[in-house]
């Protein structure tokens, strides 16, 4: 087998390894913010009724 053939296959795996790589570190960090946004949306309905209560005397 030719040596640039087996250069050309290395290259193809480890740009292939990249991309891969790549696309699960994105989808790790969406999903880490995903959780964020989640817990922030549990907590401000909380926050907003608690404060709905306090202001609902003034009128």
């Amino acid at each position: 087998m030719p040596i640039y053939l087996v250069i050309a296959y290395g290259i193809f795996w480890g740009l292939t390894f990249v991309l891969v790589f790549s696309i699960w570190m994105r989808q790790r960090r969406l999903e880490r913010e995903i959780a964020a946004l989640e817990a922030q949306l549990e907590r401000t309905p909380a926050q907003e009724k608690a404060a709905g209560d306090a202001g609902s005397d003034v009128r």
